[in-house]
């Protein structure tokens, strides 16, 4: 039989503690209006960029006539589709 090795769990304090000291490293960014996380605005701006793609992905398979054509932006919108929506998992549980 094998040993299996628990994971402790760490005190709300510890969490609590290790949470505000990664807080301090954080980089901001700064602007006459005023400051943003660096991290968030990445995001924000990947998703603007994200989204009109895909909009524009859209609307031109909606405009456009030639089905050859189609073919280009159906790609583009089921590339961000894959790249957006999570990868399915299975959850499994080990029985002791």
């Amino acid at each position: 039989m094998k040993n299996i090795s628990k994971t402790t769990i760490m005190e709300p304090e510890l969490i609590e503690r290790k949470y505000t000291s990664n807080q301090s490293f954080r980089a901001r960014y700064e602007s006459c209006c005023g400051t943003i996380d660096k991290e968030c605005f990445d995001f924000v701006t990947r998703m603007i960029f994200i989204f009109t793609v895909l909009i524009f992905a859209m609307i031109q398979v909606i405009n456009v006539s030639d089905t050859n054509q189609h073919q280009i932006y159906l790609s583009i919108i089921t590339s961000i589709l894959g790249f957006m929506l999570p990868s399915p998992t299975l959850r499994t549980t080990i029985k002791s």
